[in-house]
């Protein structure tokens, strides 16, 4: 992880604020359920968060920059295609199914480029196809 100081002012201020958050567990060993409660954020992300600190210190606590930033994460149309004919099949399936056949599709086409989108953004993608309808 890199020092604080390769990190902008405001990524430092937001890792100083997240640390506040989590003080009273990091320093008084308040349990983290309250501490999470009180500063309104998820049980999960608080644990999240204190891992990160004791493994990464304060750096550990800044937000961490998307690794495609600034790349298109649009996908192919025949991949859209194909999408959207198993969210239109009946019985309907879920969006981890769909996900599994398309990731079998790709394995299988010899054009293995297209990158395939988490079973939620999948799910969006379905939902849509359902409302255009026939």
């Amino acid at each position: 992880m890199d020092p604080l100081t390769a990190f902008s002012e405001e990524e430092r201020g937001q890792a100083l604020e997240r640390f506040q958050k989590l003080r009273p567990h990091l320093e008084e060993d308040i349990n983290l359920v309250e501490v999470a409660a009180q500063a309104h954020i998820p049980l999960r992300t608080a644990q999240r968060w204190v891992a990160l600190y004791r493994q990464h210190g304060l750096a550990g606590l800044t937000r961490k920059h998307r690794a495609d930033d600034g790349e298109p994460r649009r996908i192919s149309r025949e991949l859209q295609e194909l999408i959207e004919g198993l969210a239109l099949q009946t019985p309907r399936v879920s969006a981890a199914v769909i996900h599994r056949r398309v990731s079998l599709w790709r394995d299988n086409a010899t054009n293995q480029s297209p990158p395939i989108p988490w079973s939620t953004r999948l799910s969006n993608r379905c939902r849509c196809a359902d409302d255009a309808g026939p």
